[in-house]
């Protein structure tokens, strides 16, 4: 909780007009975004392998860097209208919610 605490208890929602694929929030200049792991039910033993996931978020001006809040991984990314897409590969993904930082 300690690497995504400003990202849950500082950030808000997203400023209107922005809109983002996943459940995402707001503080200041920084975008979060949260991807859930793939699990179809509540157990460990639940859960699915993980992914390659694209992400997209809207509305905003192109970023000067996009990482993975629990190494700080670069992640890959375009821009285009307004309108980032991130890919965040299955070999970074968790098995809890991974949180992808977007500075603005």
């Amino acid at each position: 909780m300690k690497v995504n605490r400003d990202a849950v208890t500082k950030a808000k929602s997203l400023p209107p007009g922005e809109s983002a694929s996943v459940p995402a929030t707001a503080l200041e200049k920084t975008r979060y975004l949260f991807v859930q792991a793939n699990n179809k039910g509540k157990y460990a033993e639940d859960l699915l392998p993980t992914t390659d996931v694209t992400l997209t978020l809207s509305g905003v001006e192109k970023p000067a860097k996009v990482t993975l809040t629990s190494d700080e991984t670069p992640l890959a990314f375009s821009y285009a209208d307004k309108k980032v897409t991130i890919q965040l590969p299955a070999s970074k993904r968790s098995t809890g919610v991974d949180v992808v930082k977007v500075a603005l």
